[in-house]
């Protein structure tokens, strides 16, 4: 019931132009309040962009495929395999964490940013969060 209450809460501040993607990313927010950042609880930001949007998404995706299944073997070796910080770095995490703008003559393009889309120093805010 407190899930729902929030959802609606959340609905009712969307002004974003972007509502099918936000709504996608809404389904999975935290019951508590101010638990997730004002982006994706969908208030108006002027600086949060559907390029922040999508960048999230993305490393949110990676993070619950590759690091989420393996942290507690990982902790249990007190290791992590050298094939983690290379797969980092193919999907731009790495780069997005030595900041902006993007170091696309060292590493190319960023993976999750469409043509002309600049990488900013929110992107590299939401790679820490």
């Amino acid at each position: 019931r407190e899930r729902q209450r929030w959802r609606r809460f959340c609905r009712r501040k969307a002004t974003r132009s972007s509502d099918a993607t936000m709504k996608d990313m809404t389904e999975d927010l935290d019951v508590i309040g101010w638990g997730e950042p004002n982006h994706l609880s969908r208030y108006h930001s002027p600086y949060y962009t559907e390029s922040h949007v999508k960048w999230r998404m993305h490393l949110r995706k990676w993070c619950e495929e590759k690091l989420q299944p393996n942290i507690g073997k990982w902790e249990k070796e007190k290791i992590i395999p050298h094939s983690v910080f290379k797969n980092a770095f193919e999907v731009g995490f790495l780069p997005a964490i030595v900041g902006a703008p993007w170091p696309e003559h060292l590493v190319g393009p960023c993976p999750a940013l469409g043509k002309g889309e600049k990488f900013d120093a929110f992107h590299e805010l939401i790679a820490w969060e």
